[in-house]
């Protein structure tokens, strides 16, 4: 066999190889593919958030040491939908620009977001002003939460409940939240944990879902 033969057959050899790695046999499962994750914690309690690429969505969340885990699935669409919102966030400009306030009762995060086939991860706290990206990529987070079904418990608010500022409310896992603000659109609720230092973003629906009883009210003047 001629030199310039044995070079087409290695040449041949070669192209193949590159095409098997590149089959789908060896492409990234999309079951442990993270496209998202919101990762906060402080010394009392955790919050990780993780959009999965076959549109799973897990959320971990409580005390520490007395974690729950939920799961949720978003349809092709919805997943899709997610995906746009994505890659639409220009990450040059995210960033947290810091705060004065510092502590372990402080949760401080980690976000992660694929872009490019590479994770690009963030670290601030929650008391961080930050840059349009990361209140763009939160804001995406809070709304994969809501995709989230809440636990049964068999007691839920009553279904003609509205939230007024300072309400205390109960949750399924018995952690107290209170009402802190609204949503410049007005159709999501700001919630404030009472024992532990987590803030909730919620609709009204789901917080029917997840909060089971009303169990203080300010009297309005």
């Amino acid at each position: 066999m001629t030199t310039r033969a044995v070079l087409a057959l290695a040449l041949a050899a070669a192209g193949l190889a590159g095409a098997a790695l590149a089959s789908p046999a060896h492409a990234a499962d999309p079951r442990s593919t993270v496209l998202f994750d919101q990762d906060c914690a402080s010394s009392l309690g955790r919050r990780d958030l993780t959009l999965y690429a076959n549109g799973t969505i897990r959320l971990v969340e409580g005390l520490k040491g007395k974690e729950r885990m939920r799961l949720g699935e978003l349809d092709p669409d919805r997943l899709e939908g997610f995906r746009r919102r994505l890659a639409q966030v220009d990450l040059s400009d995210a960033e947290g620009m810091g705060s004065p306030v510092g502590g372990n009762w402080v949760e401080k995060c980690l976000l992660s977001v694929r872009r490019d086939g590479a994770m690009h991860k963030y670290r601030f706290n929650r008391y961080d002003t930050l840059s349009l990206a990361l209140e763009q990529l939160t804001l995406i987070g809070r709304d994969l939460a809501a995709q989230v079904p809440a636990e049964e418990s068999g007691r839920h608010l009553p279904v003609d409940y509205e939230p007024r500022l300072g309400d205390v409310l109960e949750r399924i896992d018995g952690h107290r939240f209170q009402v802190v603000g609204f949503t410049s659109d007005g159709k999501g609720v700001e919630l404030e944990g009472e024992t532990d230092p987590l803030t909730l973003y919620l609709t009204v629906k789901a917080m029917r879902q997840r909060f089971v009883a009303l169990i203080s009210r300010r009297s309005q003047e």
